[in-house]
């Protein structure tokens, strides 16, 4: 951190999966309360029961006994036998000590009946014997019991009775529910099955976490498991069971989160397996090695992220501020869910996501594709207003950005961040960019969340429902909603959502700026007041490479004068393809409006209209 500044679906479980790391934790019986007030009965301490009575703790009690025995052992060795055989701490390991204590009478001392035969265990005699430190004593069976603080049910039920197993029973029952082991045995083999990879932000991590498809889930899982073992049925091999398995057994998870793909990770993939598959060890160690390597370097944004944003929370000046953008995957309108809808182009609704990372809210600017686009302009513009909101006392801003040109690396943005250090408001601006492929940022995470609720969504008709469900993603930091342009209301009235009117800053600041040394290699650039910007093109260092913007001649004041002069960008609605608004339309005729709904008839083509997909790095 500078100072001024997939896998193949042939992969199967078998080979990916540690069952040793599944995903759900292993239950600690150890933890378990009732095992807690186990323990501490076996120490003799006070406890209280899962009735909730109290238990008090264990104490030696002198009893006068004829053949005076609890004379035999002073205070201190009564004391020292007492707490020997509490703290084994465990009831099996002290039965085996009493046992070793006990000792049956020899035959000819054994009371026999009148014909000959060995009487039952309760005649039989037993000699008790202690031994502590050199002090060896015989005792009778009442000071034995008393100097061991236990009573005589549990002398003669584990003890005397030899027979009898010495483990501890309490609790413990065989009419447990079995399962035959074949069941399980086929259970693994079929979610083996499955081919599964792994994350693409992940490989630089010691994971063992794999992904399947993000059609699947457990109960599909399970009803295939069942149709594939026709002799099996729902009562001999439960759902139950089929998921304790998958989630205690296997550490995998559904949905690639593949998002960003690193065309250079998936060149070294490829390497790696036509050596395996032609047998070159050599060249498979060297890929190997590079794409390790490789992996390193991209770790470092996040690195970068994580310890610019521990900086900045820890400083009680407050003086800087930590952000990350980027745009999420486009939303369609309307979406009816009828099988011509796969067939049809759609409306799409942006949203550009600003993300503090110093207090973790984020900012969601949305509006729809013909309000604006997703160039330099509306980035700018957003931004603008972002830096424009936060506190005075923040004179330091750290942006972390994807690789996209047209949005996130371009001289204007460049420009437009050496023009805003020299204004009053901020005094340095830091612009990371990552590997191309591996920019994971918080904006994902809050995206993510986004397309889960996405999930439970089956017709969205309205702009407004859009708005709704992005608001109430996250209950415990809901994200803060501005429009672009115009309100994204079902009649574009105001409903009172900020609206930020986008500027045209391209034609503004085209004059005064000129394309920045190397930019697409660049990996950091630092903007400072009064200096000219900086650069670099490694992960890690400092800044130093002189990046100059402004074109020979050009004065930071002509630059400010080009901003303030600065038109709107959009006149009116932006007119989408002939195409795309016949498809609009024809879905339109599936979906119920109420008058009220004003937002479709803003919809106009032309030949100037544009496709704006999602934009790849």
């Amino acid at each position: 951190m500078e100072d001024r500044g997939g896998d193949d679906f042939g992969n199967v479980l078998q080979e990916n999966v540690n069952r040793n790391v599944g995903k759900r934790r292993r239950s600690d019986p150890e933890q378990w309360k009732k095992v807690k007030v186990k323990t501490l009965r076996d120490k003799g301490e006070a406890h209280k029961t899962l009735a909730g009575k109290d238990i008090p703790s264990k104490k030696q009690i002198l009893v006068d006994c004829r053949c005076r025995c609890c004379i035999k052992f002073t205070e201190e060795e009564r004391s020292g036998i007492f707490s020997r055989f509490y703290d084994l701490a465990n009831h099996e390991k002290q039965n085996i000590y009493l046992r070793g204590c006990v000792r049956v009478k020899h035959d000819a001392d054994v009371r026999r009946r009148g014909n000959g035969a060995r009487g039952v265990a309760d005649r039989r005699s037993f000699v008790y014997t202690i031994s502590f430190g050199a002090n060896t004593q015989t005792v009778c069976q009442k000071s034995f019991c008393a100097l061991h603080g236990i009573g005589k049910p549990r002398l003669k039920r584990k003890v005397l009775e030899v027979d009898q197993s010495i483990e501890d029973g309490r609790g413990k029952h065989n009419n447990h529910p079995r399962v035959d082991d074949d069941i399980r045995g086929r259970i693994r083999q079929h979610i083996e099955q499955f081919p599964a990879r792994e994350s693409h932000y992940s490989r630089s991590k010691q994971t063992t976490r794999k992904y399947l498809d993000a059609s699947l889930n457990i109960t599909k899982m399970y009803k295939l498991f069942l149709e594939e073992n026709p002799d099996l049925t729902e009562e001999s091999a439960k759902r139950w069971l089929y998921q304790d398995i998958f989630t205690h057994e296997f550490n995998i998870s559904f949905g690639y989160p593949r998002s960003d793909i690193c065309d250079k990770c998936e060149w070294y993939v490829a390497q790696m397996k036509a050596a395996e598959t032609s047998g070159d060890a050599a060249r498979v160690t060297e890929m190997k090695t590079q794409h390790e390597l490789h992996v390193r370097k991209a770790d470092v944004f996040t690195k970068q992220m994580q310890e610019v944003s521990k900086i900045a929370k820890n400083d009680d000046t407050k003086s800087r501020a930590v952000i990350c953008m980027d745009y999420q995957k486009n939303l369609p309108l309307p979406l009816t869910g009828i099988g011509q809808e796969y067939y049809k182009r759609q409306l799409w609704v942006h949203n550009l996501c600003i993300h503090n990372m110093v207090d973790d809210e984020a900012t969601m600017y949305l509006y729809s594709e013909h309000y604006a686009a997703k160039g330099p302009n509306d980035v700018i513009s957003c931004l603008n207003d972002h830096i424009a909101s936060l506190p005075q006392s923040v004179t330091s801003l750290h942006i972390f950005a994807d690789n996209c040109f047209s949005q996130n690396k371009n001289r204007y943005l460049c420009s437009y961040l050496n023009y805003i250090v020299n204004t009053p408001r901020l005094k340095t601006v830091h612009m990371y960019y990552p590997i191309p492929g591996h920019s994971r940022m918080p904006c994902d995470r809050d995206f993510g969340r986004i397309e889960q609720q996405k999930k439970n969504i089956d017709r969205v008709t309205r702009p407004s429902e859009w708005v709704e469900m992005i608001k109430k993603t996250d209950q415990h930091k809901p994200f803060m909603v501005k429009y672009v342009e115009h309100p994204l209301t079902d009649n574009l009235e105001d409903d009172g959502t900020p609206v930020v009117k986008v500027k045209d800053y391209k034609v503004a600041l085209e004059p005064t700026i000129k394309p920045p040394n190397q930019i697409a290699a660049t990996r950091g650039i630092v903007f400072e007041r009064a200096k000219p910007p900086v650069a670099r093109q490694s992960m890690t260092g400092f800044c130093t490479d002189p990046m100059p913007v402004l074109k020979r001649g050009i004065k930071i004041t002509n630059v400010k004068t080009a901003v303030r002069k600065a038109h709107d960008a959009y006149a009116d609605f932006q007119p989408i393809k002939d195409a795309k608004l016949r498809d609009v339309n024809s879905l339109l005729e599936y979906v119920h409006l109420p008058p009220s709904v004003t937002f479709y008839s803003t919809l106009t083509s032309g030949d100037t209209g544009a496709e704006d997909d999602d934009e790849m790095e």
